[in-house]
């Protein structure tokens, strides 16, 4: 498991679901490349089965701390690690939404707590949608430090190694084409399971060659398991390169902190009554994202519909299964013909589901058959801007001081904890 963790770690390149594992860091300064210098990297990686992927990374040291930056297919992400406060900037777009986060540590009480803000933006039907939200979560311990290159990108993908120069064997020195560099190497075993009186671990085999100016030309990490190869990830000096405009407007994006605060709820239903279909009734209001042949949504009408019932409501088709679309677009013809009927639209859904998990996908007889026009596009925008992803079910409970929360996946009780919030202040 552990294997296939690090393997989907590497791979994504510490993108949205690595983006926890990002709060747990801070910055110290160490490394000897000068600002205003950018280090290019050539990343590999590759799995066990023949899997890989490959990509390029950015490193440099600004005045306002380190920048670490990747391109990942059509999205990027970076990096800025502050050293005065602890405290973490991270930029991520992806081709729909533009998220900004906010990585700092509070104590209080005797104990830690990580927290985020976060703001994200996309545009949804033709306009502009931007929320806003603080989380906080308990902690062992105030944030760690990464100080130099390879501090970093072990910090950025949670890979276990030396905690401390002394760690480091020195192994020998190499050629590169930016001159000789002293090559260190370091193993590093971390207990995974106890059987029959046996501990199985996981050997991380850590590699660094680091030239005369302290700056790193290549870094390698193997992942071995009982003596097989789970994962390798190799970072090469591709090219030094001067401080690009553009990169230097992301590290003044970077620089600037995302204040704490819960806001947008409002910009979300209002979003989400334009490209779904929406309902009148009592506060908090609820956004409900589904798809027509989705097992988990079926469980939620099927099972929970007084969680749905009586409030102020948005469905917003978010088409996961493709062949579900057809009966999208009739359930909004009936949506039309019945003038927006509750009761009507409601049982439909519930009628339909009632066949799925009966084992039917075939939903003839219960739909109109003439076909009307939904967005696919910006239901799907809309739940990555609130949830990352395109999954269902997402319910969203909307409160009227505009904060929200956010439940994704089949979890009827904390939707009810949502509803029953006082206020509705946001975790």
């Amino acid at each position: 498991m552990a294997g296939r963790a690090l393997a989907l770690a590497l791979a994504a390149a510490a993108l949205a679901a690595a983006l926890l594992s990002l709060a747990l860091l801070a910055h110290k300064h160490g490394q000897a490349e000068a600002s205003g210098r950018v280090y290019v990297y050539h990343v590999s990686v590759s799995a066990a089965g023949g899997r890989g992927a490959s990509g390029i990374a950015y490193y440099t040291e600004s005045e306002y701390g380190t920048v670490y930056g990747q391109r990942v297919g059509n999205g990027s992400f970076f990096a800025l690690l502050k050293s005065a406060r602890g405290v973490m900037n991270a930029l991520v777009e992806t081709p729909h939404v533009i998220r900004k986060l906010t990585y700092y540590a509070e104590y209080a009480n005797g104990s830690y707590a990580l927290c985020v803000n976060s703001s994200a933006s996309a545009t949804v039907a033709g306009e502009r949608v931007t929320v806003t939200r603080r989380e906080c979560a308990a902690a062992a311990a105030q944030l760690p430090s990464a100080g130099t290159f390879d501090e970093l990108v072990r910090a950025l993908l949670g890979l276990p190694g030396p905690t401390s120069p002394s760690h480091w064997r020195l192994a020998g020195a190499a050629l590169t084409p930016y001159g000789r560099a002293l090559v260190y190497a370091n193993v590093t075993e971390v207990p995974v399971l106890q059987l029959l009186g046996s501990t199985i671990k996981l050997v991380f085999e850590h590699e660094k060659w680091v030239l005369p100016d302290g700056a790193v030309y290549a870094y390698r990490v193997r992942e071995v398991s009982e003596r097989d190869l789970v994962a390798a990830l190799t970072y090469t000096l591709r090219n030094v390169t001067p401080l690009t405009p553009e990169l230097s407007s992301v590290i003044g994006e970077l620089a600037r902190e995302v204040k704490a605060a819960a806001g947008g709820g409002l910009e979300i239903l209002r979003a989400a009554e334009r490209v779904g279909m929406p309902f009148n009734g009592s506060w908090p209001a609820l956004v409900a994202f589904f798809d027509l042949h989705c097992p988990y949504c079926a469980r939620l009408f099927v099972y929970n519909l007084t969680l749905l019932e009586g409030r102020r409501l948005a469905l917003v088709d978010l088409v996961v299964h493709p062949d579900a679309e057809q009966y999208h677009e009739s359930l909004r013809c009936l949506y039309k013909e019945t003038n927006a009927s509750r009761g009507a639209v409601m049982g439909a859904i519930v009628s339909a589901y009632k066949r799925l998990l009966g084992g039917s996908g075939n939903y003839s007889g219960l739909l109109p058959r003439e076909h009307c026009a939904i967005d696919v596009e910006s239901g799907r925008r809309l739940a990555e801007l609130l949830a990352g992803e395109a999954a269902t079910p997402i319910v969203a409970v909307v409160y009227p001081n505009g904060s929200y929360r956010v439940i994704v996946g089949y979890r009827p009780s904390e939707i009810a904890m949502a509803l029953g919030a006082a206020g509705g202040a946001q975790r």
